[in-house]
């Protein structure tokens, strides 16, 4: 019977696996981590490893997943230098793409972090939006500003 329920965790602890790899909202996935982390401890004390198993739900369970929660907290914050401009046109736009994406937009307007996300000015009516280089975040503004004339995405290469 203890044989049956370690072979039924162990499929448990396969999906579980699936969803965190799988997971798109990284606070979903960090607690799928964590109950990941309870079901294995349960397998360890079921297979006479209950010091094992205390140590996986304490350091598993609880420190990496605070750890990791902390970790999210601060990389969802989405900073945007205006270069002291505070009238910026088409800026509802950003504000979209940010809602979108999920990300809580912070604006720069006194150069307050020495790092940013994007830079955003104004130039002949349009919206100009400089990344430092091409990367995921440049394919997902070029992919949401695509049929939207007045925003253009550019690089500081």
């Amino acid at each position: 019977m203890e044989i049956i329920l370690i072979v039924c965790l162990q499929l448990i602890l396969i999906f579980m696996t699936i969803m965190v790899i799988f997971e798109k909202n990284l606070l979903k996935a960090i607690i799928y981590m964590a109950i990941y982390s309870s079901i294995i401890s349960v397998i360890y004390y079921f297979l006479k490893a209950p010091d094992v198993a205390l140590a996986e739900i304490s350091i598993g369970g609880g420190i990496s997943t605070l750890i990791f929660i902390k970790g999210v907290e601060k990389s969802d914050k989405f900073i945007i230098r205006c270069n002291g401009n505070k009238s910026i046109k088409h800026i509802k736009k950003i504000e979209e793409f940010c809602n979108h994406m999920g990300y809580k937009v912070h604006y720069d307007f006194n150069d307050t972090y020495s790092y940013y996300d994007l830079e955003i000015r104004n130039y002949n009516e349009k919206l100009i939006i400089s990344i430092d280089k091409k990367n995921v975040l440049y394919d997902k503004l070029n992919v949401y500003f695509k049929n939207y004339k007045k925003v253009k995405v550019i690089t500081r290469e």
